[in-house]
């Protein structure tokens, strides 16, 4: 299988918002993707958008990945993700700010578990590293907690994940990917299997000397 990783263009703006539409179903109508939405990214931040394509005689988008830079603190977290990344989760990119903050990220589910997540945060780590930028912030989807939610506490399922007692499919993802939990936000956005639950977490670039969350 032949993967191909780009930056987001005008002519991908219709697969990619297929792709984001078809992985988040209970998305609604005012949050569902439009070609348009993915040609203003492509405009403002296209760097920042990572499309994997697999190859073959007319390529397919089977994963993709999207975020700004910004200035965060994670300590005094705006109360929603829409006010950290601004209209259709690009407006608020800001070129000086110090992080780079990734929204959007996705892999059609035939193709998951074969590192292409992991590549797609490689590669947003590498836009991170190139532009001199302290670190990666995300906000995580915790699609596992569902089947935990009635047994365990928040701080209980990250403790589990962290130590490998359980598996959660984006945030172990992540974790083994470099990435640390910083702490668990509730409401940040809508997703009410994990009752509105995310985890807050940070990659710090090495180039720039703050690796750890509590270093910055």
């Amino acid at each position: 299988m032949e993967i191909r990783y780009t930056t987001l263009t005008y002519d991908l703006a219709e697969p990619v918002a297929y792709l984001i539409n078809s992985c988040f179903p209970d998305m609604t109508d005012d949050d569902r993707y439009v070609p348009e939405d993915l040609e203003l990214m492509a405009d403002i931040f296209a760097e920042g958008s990572i499309v994997a394509l697999l190859g073959g005689k007319q390529e397919v988008v089977v994963g993709f990945g999207t975020g700004i830079f910004t200035d965060l603190d994670w300590r005094n977290l705006p109360e929603t993700e829409s006010e950290v990344l601004g209209e259709l989760c690009v407006k608020n990119h800001d070129p000086a700010g110090k992080f780079y903050y990734g929204s959007e990220f996705c892999v059609h589910p035939d193709f998951r578990c074969q590192k292409i997540g992991r590549n797609i945060y490689d590669r947003r780590k590498e836009v991170v590293v190139r532009n001199k930028k302290v670190g990666f912030f995300a906000a995580s989807v915790l699609q596992g907690y569902v089947d935990y939610k009635s047994g365990i506490g928040i701080d209980e399922y990250f403790r589990k994940i962290e130590n490998r007692e359980i598996y959660d499919p984006t945030l172990s993802m992540q974790l083994r990917n470099g990435f640390q939990i910083v702490k668990p936000i509730q409401n940040f956005f809508d997703h009410p299997p994990s009752n509105h639950w995310s985890a807050l977490i940070y990659w710090g670039n090495p180039e720039m000397g703050k690796t750890d969350f509590r270093e910055i």
